[in-house]
């Protein structure tokens, strides 16, 4: 699945408000609670950013992805066709 990072403060619901479902102490995912879609991920206590399915945005082709991380979970039949940096962790989004 394809996600976009944002600032938390910089991302904010224009529509509604998701259900949130708390998958771990330290994390919650957010759906919508008319189709059950997922929307988003984010720490439960000081969170600074929110990671976002970009399949769930109104346009999803106006953000371009910069790589993949954790590959080394990757499905053995699936692979991409692009030439994006590969990472078998979270990569770039450790920090």
């Amino acid at each position: 699945m394809a996600w976009a990072t944002f600032p938390i403060k910089a991302f904010t619901y224009i529509k509604g408000k998701p259900l949130v479902y708390l998958s771990s102490p330290q994390s919650q995912r957010e759906f919508c609670g008319i189709c059950g879609t997922q929307i988003a991920f984010q720490k439960v206590e000081d969170a600074t950013t929110i990671d976002v399915t970009i399949a769930s945005l109104d346009d999803p082709v106006m953000l371009k992805p910069e790589y993949h991380i954790w590959t080394q979970s990757q499905i053995s039949w699936f692979d991409t066709v692009d030439q994006l940096p590969r990472h078998q962790d979270a990569g770039p989004d450790l920090s």
